[in-house]
């Protein structure tokens, strides 16, 4: 099929190979999946036509699709027997590099932020008509930016500084206009980094306090992924000392919380692929969360009643009934 896109190759008379995700497809795959890409006369002759309100729905929603392969690079196909692990160890690498750059960027925001409010701050200073703060309240946010920054900090998003010199007196009424300006102006330079600190916080929440029982995982701003054995925290663990299902849900939760955009739909496939039970029985608590905090729809297709864990109250049958 010419029409077909470069990374579709035909492999035998009616199966043909996508290089980018390994899939073997039939020709109703490619009609299904590649209808964008095929004549208008193929379309017709095999009558295929996607139903209007679900045209209508597909239009207005951003799909992101998280298949069974998780642990499988999208390269060109590769007949090295060894392939698999070097596919399943250079995923999580590219994700790891990822979050690297998620967070170089952020500290890239920070630093024009900061520069910017900086710069203007003396001349804000005189504008400032309001008069004199509270001191305790002043203190109480002075307490809450600096539990922020300790919090930003443990991420390794930025180091900590020590803004103490508040905190043992009492502040005078002629400095609260100076002190409330300037905790308005790090409350907003450390607003760059909300988002990204509770998808981190997440992240590592689940994984370290939910799944890793003998390892563990940090964020560093330089390295990204950093896995440690908890009886020798000075150990870095390669990626490929973690079992299958640790990969996996290293994997999973990274597309969950960094790669599907917010309020989109996200299709999961077969979520409990090399899972441990346990792990299966908090996999919908552990969506809920992400739910809540990346505002997304999330549907499921499994075929194990511990991913539902009793919730059988958000579940559709797709089992075809016995006169069909």
């Amino acid at each position: 099929m010419d029409f077909t896109p470069p990374y579709i190759i035909r492999i035998d008379k009616e199966q043909w190979a996508n290089e980018l995700t390994n899939e073997i497809l039939s020709f109703e795959n490619i009609i299904q999946q590649f209808r964008d890409y095929l004549p208008k006369e193929i379309i017709e002759e095999y009558d295929i036509e996607i139903p209007k309100d679900f045209s209508n729905i597909l239009n207005t929603l951003e799909v992101y699709f998280i298949q069974e392969q998780r642990l499988v690079l999208r390269q060109p196909i590769s007949e090295h027997r060894f392939r698999r692990e070097i596919v399943i160890t250079d995923t999580i690498e590219k994700y790891s590099n990822e979050i690297g750059v998620l967070i170089q960027q952020k500290i890239g925001e920070y630093a024009q932020i900061t520069q910017s409010l900086d710069s203007s701050f003396p001349k804000r200073l005189f504008q400032e008509k309001t008069g004199a703060k509270n001191s305790a309240s002043l203190k109480e946010r002075l307490n809450k930016l600096q539990e922020k920054r300790k919090k930003t900090s443990n991420y390794g998003l930025l180091k900590l500084d020590e803004d103490t010199f508040f905190k043992e007196q009492e502040i005078k009424e002629s400095d609260a206009k100076v002190l409330s300006l300037y905790i308005s102006d790090s409350e907003e330079k450390l607003s760059v980094f909300d988002s990204l600190v509770d998808q981190i916080e997440i992240f590592t929440k689940i994984l370290n306090e939910r799944r890793f029982n003998f390892k563990s995982i940090e964020i560093d701003k330089d390295k990204g992924f950093v896995f440690k054995a908890k009886n020798d925290l000075s150990l870095n663990l390669k990626p490929t000392e973690l079992s299958s299902g640790e990969q996996h849900e290293v994997v999973l939760l990274f597309e969950l919380l960094f790669k599907a955009k917010e309020n989109s739909l996200v299709l999961i496939d077969e979520p409990e692929i090399s899972l441990h039970v346990v792990w299966q029985k908090a996999f919908l608590n552990d969506i809920q969360e992400i739910i809540k905090l990346r505002r997304i729809d999330v549907v499921i297709a499994t075929h194990s009643p511990q991913i539902i864990n009793e919730r059988w109250d958000l579940t559709v049958n797709l089992k075809a009934s016995e006169n069909e």
